[in-house]
């Protein structure tokens, strides 16, 4: 396993590991709050919840900014209002095809309705899910884990491993299977302008829409159950194509982002003449590069600051 799978691997394990070590804070000082005041909590409410789930949001970006992997200024710059229009078409059109396959797996357990539905019930709640939340997952999968995996895998590979890591760490069965083909999408959108904003936006209007569909349609699981069949087959069939078409578009007006650190790939006739100490050799030598383009990003930024 190289590298950076390993390291991945280990971004996604963290991600649970700041879940729980929050829990473990927010909880007994809850209990201890109201133990003091002598006004129990409910632990059925939103706020312990919510509380958790910003503390570990804190735990996660203060050990991501430590260890440098959101030292790529580029990736935070604005693709262009044609491109964000394009992905959010693309998102909304994957997301009926999705609601199709899902109607197919309706015996697969929600584990975490409970959790979802106590967040919901407020404001807040639904900031962190529709706001925080998506922003800090982009900044984790793509801006972390998939520009790591980059490094030394082939874009696809990249995209894949980071869209595997994406589902089973959502660990609710119910959203693993479309967390991991949102992922795919997600991934590529950032593969292919090189900022983290169109999947970033996709992000909050995936879930900005499973909770208003969840609020609107609280009995509704699929699209089935409220369109007579011959519309389903139109809406499907018109979010499928709107999907094809918004993704050629955004192929056709993007060329591969500059900005990523891309592991070239040999032919297979450079392939066959490579030894594993030639590739280990360029292998450090890419990274080595990428290390010295995002020291000169730093630079560039800190001089732009002082002015």
């Amino acid at each position: 396993m190289k590298p950076s799978v390993r390291s991945s691997i280990g971004l996604g394990i963290l991600y649970w590991l700041t879940q729980i070590a929050s829990l473990l804070i927010v909880f007994p000082a809850f209990f201890i709050y109201g133990y003091v005041t002598k006004q129990p909590v409910d632990f059925e409410q939103a706020m312990p919840m919510l509380v958790t789930t910003m503390v570990s949001y804190v735990f996660l970006i203060a050990f991501l900014l430590y260890k440098g992997h959101l030292r790529t200024w580029s990736f935070y710059r604005w693709p262009g209002t044609y491109t964000i229009v394009l992905s959010l078409l693309a998102l909304t059109g994957l997301i009926v095809v999705l609601d199709g396959l899902y109607s197919f797996l309706k015996f697969i357990p929600d584990i975490m309705k409970q959790e979802f539905d106590q967040l919901m019930s407020s404001g807040a709640g639904i900031a962190v899910i529709c706001l925080f939340g998506p922003f800090i997952e982009e900044l984790l999968f793509r801006g972390s884990i998939q520009k790591l995996l980059l490094k030394d895998h082939s874009p696809m590979k990249a995209i894949l491993i980071t869209a595997l890591i994406f589902g089973v760490i959502h660990i609710n069965p119910a959203q693993v299977v479309n967390a991991f083909f949102l992922g795919l999408l997600l991934g590529w959108l950032f593969y292919r302008t090189g900022s983290l904003w169109p999947s970033i936006c996709a992000h909050i209007l995936n879930n900005s829409l499973s909770v208003l569909l969840s609020k609107a349609l609280p009995e509704t699981e699929n699209l089935k159950d409220v369109l007579s069949p011959w519309v389903y087959i139109f809406v499907f069939t018109a979010s499928a194509i709107l999907f094809i078409v918004c993704i050629y578009l955004i192929w056709a007006t993007t060329r591969q982002a500059k900005n990523l650190p891309v592991q070239p790939q040999p032919t297979e006739a450079e392939e066959a003449t490579l030894t594993p100490a030639d590739t280990t050799a360029e292998t450090t030598a890419h990274i080595t590069e990428e290390k010295g383009r995002e020291e000169d990003e730093e630079k560039v930024l800190t001089n732009e600051t002082d002015k």
